[in-house]
């Protein structure tokens, strides 16, 4: 048992390392300072706010799914406590990157242990996945889906590992819920690749002849994760079809694979991970050297680490391989950009080779030092390949303005989220290195010493947390919350206008995503993963309808951002302002903007959307007359009765309107359509129409009455019921199999007991 304890130990401080080989700036990534951390700001206000999940997210885009979207995870048991103990964003992202960092490495480990290899080796092999430069890169973007998948992926195959033994099907039973960890950290990128991998796998382990119980075992693993993750997965699998990911171009579907030219990198000269630039593909000369000279070596259980890894390198180049191609025409599959993330194989099979590597060398160190001799000459001559290459690349991208801009609007202050999350690491430092002692001293020394070692461990774990948690970000009114970045000069005059409206900018859509936790709204952000009636919305006022202010009037938009100024007569300049990327722009604003809701002059019916966007190109926005496509088109064709919205109330979870109609009338929202929004009118339930491709509407009678949208998603509710039974039933079947085993313990007692009676003492003879 020491041995296990002993592997956790350094793997536990290599947490504190990791973060030091990846520089400085590391901890403010771009994606985390202008995508996640506004989300994970907006999510935590609205829970601190109204005590309930933000189920909505109507700051970008027009509005569109928070809780069922591709992107943060809301039921994730991180995400609950940080919202429960109301963390801020920054030092929760710090203490969820620690810890997962940990249960990558020791995941790694004791992968390791299970395929027989020594302590020493399992702790080289920890060492190589954490600090691979997949894991690094994670970490430097601040992605959190993608380090949660890899750090669950070493675990789900020491489950199905564990579970091909006698005796051990139990182990499928804890990897579906593995699996469904991935669900619930909405890493449904890696959980793809792991519904692939993990069949690929359970066959590469299973004993021979028992392929059709390891199929049917596989089978169940992934119906059993499926109702665990639910709770997500129904809810996105919506949203997906919904989105423009579901109809997605060759662009889309191949982006992001490894080239041929590109391909030199893996072998980048360093010596765990990468020190500068994309270091997604740098698999670091050490764990390599170790795995050449285990492949040399022909150690016994690398076979299956030597496909694993193929398949990554190959799957990672995208479209140049017809078994991408393959992939890439897949259900799902065509909607996931970013082949590169296939090489989390080749890092995790570089690891696990590595510490066979390790292992092979101790265990005969002449010959072994003399074959890893000739490993590293062969390392060295593709470290000069990979130092000519890297330079090349390195030149390249500094080079590039957008580059520099980049840099220049995610470090333009030293305040702000940078401190804040290397300070909660400094303190993730002690808790890591306090808990990897006290479990040393716990495994080495007496059981009640052991026990008070690990109290004051947790203890002191527990204290170092609540500081991190209570220490505040820097903040200010003038500033971007929490970030640091200098503000934009018409801010101020945005948040003076009083009237709820969204704001239009040929800015980049990371200014939006920055700015969205100041109460404005945007129309474009999230990574370009919106709702497909957005997309075509804009594509249409963009190409179909171009000029401004056109199609986006009905928007709501009375403020523009624009580059030009003059291209429209009716926008009126307000003031010239530069962004913080240096950027000069005009602030102009449209006087004759249409409200966020309104009762239109009168209903038409279209046959489909490229007639409604025919007709509104025709139509002016100002006479307010709007078209419904289908039989409810239809039906409610005719309807004009004016009318007035006294008040309007707005919240991520519900909208509500306080109107009165002169007649038969139809209120417009121009809010995005999602049919998970339900209307009442005076408490009666009413449907939600989309009107113009992507809005809504409700129809109204005559009279004063209260309309209402409540967001109430029927995928989220039957998902929710299937995790809770599902998470129910593995929970009892889990506690029974334990409560069998201490059963079994103790009916092996009884004779122990009957000679202990024997004794003096013990009531016996004497």
């Amino acid at each position: 048992m020491t041995g296990w304890w002993l592997a956790f130990f350094p793997v536990a401080a290599a947490a504190l390392i990791g973060p030091c080989l990846i520089g400085s700036r590391t901890l403010v990534g771009l994606d985390f300072v202008t995508f996640w951390y506004p989300v994970f700001s907006f999510a935590g206000g609205a829970f601190a706010r109204d005590g309930q999940v933000p189920f909505w997210l109507p700051s970008i885009a027009g509005g569109m799914p928070l809780a069922e979207s591709l992107g943060p995870a809301l039921y994730y048991p991180t995400d609950i406590v940080g919202w429960v103990l109301g963390l801020p964003a920054a030092s929760r992202v710090a203490w969820d990157v620690w810890l997962h960092l940990a249960v990558a490495g020791t995941g790694t480990c004791l992968l390791a242990r299970a395929s027989g290899l020594a302590p020493i080796p399992t702790v080289i092999g920890g060492f190589a996945y954490m600090l691979s430069g997949y894991l690094m890169d994670q970490v430097q973007a601040g992605t959190l889906a993608f380090i949660r998948g890899a750090a669950w992926l070493p675990w789900l195959l020491l489950a199905i590992q564990r579970a091909r033994d006698p005796g051990q099907a139990r182990w499928w039973t804890v990897g579906s819920g593995l699996l469904a960890l991935l669900a619930l950290a909405a890493s449904f990128q890696l959980l793809a690749y792991a519904v692939f991998l993990i069949p690929a796998y359970a066959i590469l382990v299973s004993p021979p002849g028992g392929f059709r119980r390891t199929a049917m075992w596989v089978t169940a693993m992934l119906t059993t994760a499926g109702l665990l993750g639910a709770l997500t997965i129904l809810p996105a699998m919506r949203y997906f079809s919904l989105s423009i990911r579901a109809q997605p171009g060759r662009d889309w579907a191949y982006g992001g694979g490894l080239s041929l030219f590109d391909a030199p990198l893996l072998v980048i000269p360093s010596l765990w991970g990468p020190a500068v630039g994309d270091a997604r593909r740098f698999l670091g000369m050490v764990p390599l050297a170790l795995a050449l000279f285990a492949l040399f070596t022909f150690r016994n259980g690398l076979c299956r680490w030597a496909v694993l890894g193929g398949l990554g390198i190959v799957l990672a180049f995208g479209p140049a391989t017809p078994v991408g191609i393959l992939i890439a025409h897949l259900p799902f599959f065509g909607g996931l950009r970013g082949a590169e993330h296939w090489l989390v194989l080749l890092y995790l099979a570089t690891a696990m080779a590595a510490a066979h590597g390790t292992e092979a060398l101790i265990e005969s160190p002449r010959q072994g030092l003399q074959q890893l001799a000739a490993v590293l000459g062969v390392a060295c001559v593709l470290f000069a390949a990979g130092t000519w290459q890297s330079d090349a690349l390195a030149r390249r991208v500094n080079a590039s303005p957008r580059f520099q801009e980049d840099l220049r609007a995610s470090h333009a202050s030293p305040g702000g989220i940078g401190p804040a999350m290397r300070a909660s690491f400094r303190l993730g430092a002690l808790v890591c290195a306090g808990a990897a002692m006290g479990s040393l001293a716990a495994s080495m020394i007496p059981v009640p010493a052991g026990i008070l070692g690990a109290s004051l461990v947790v203890a002191t774990a527990g204290e170092l947390m609540w500081r991190g948690a209570s220490r505040p970000l820097a903040e200010s009114p003038d500033r971007v919350p929490g970030i640091g970045i200098p503000p934009d000069p018409f801010l101020s005059l945005l948040r003076r206008s009083g009237t709820p409206c969204r704001i239009l900018t040929e800015e980049w859509h990371k200014f939006a995503n920055l700015r969205m936790n100041l109460g404005l709204e945007w129309l474009q952000g999230y990574h370009g993963a919106s709702l497909r009636g957005f997309a075509e919305f804009v594509d249409a006022g963009a190409f179909r309808c171009p000029g401004l202010p056109g199609l986006f009037t009905w928007f709501n938009t009375r403020y523009y951002i624009l580059a030009d100024p003059n291209r429209s007569p009716r926008l009126q300049p307000v003031v010239p302002v530069t962004n913080m990327a240096g950027q000069r722009l005009v602030l102009c604003e449209d006087p004759a903007y249409l409200p966020r809701a309104f009762f239109v002059t009168r209903v038409d019916a279209a046959a489909d959307d490229n007639a409604v966007f025919a007709a509104l190109c025709r139509t002016p926005p100002s006479a307010r007359r709007v078209l419904v496509t289908g039989s409810r088109g239809a039906a409610l064709a005719g309807r004009k009765a004016p009318g007035t919205v006294r008040a309007l109330d707005l919240t991520p979870n519900r909208i509500r309107a306080d109107v009165t109609s002169e007649g038969d009338g139809f209120l417009f929202f121009s809010e995005a359509w999602y049919p998970a929004w339900t209307g009442f009118v005076d408490g009666v339930r009413v449907p939600v129409e989309r009107v113009n491709v992507m809005f809504r509407g409700i129809a109204v009678p005559k009279g004063p009455h209260s309309v209402d949208m409540v967001y109430a998603s029927l995928p989220f509710r039957i998902g929710l019921w299937l995790s809770l039974v599902a998470w129910t039933a593995l929970a009892g079947y889990l506690m029974r199999r334990r409560a069998g085993d201490c059963r079994t313990a103790w009916d092996a007692m009884p004779g122990v007991r009957r000679e202990q009676r024997l004794l003096p003492g013990h009531g016996g003879v004497p």
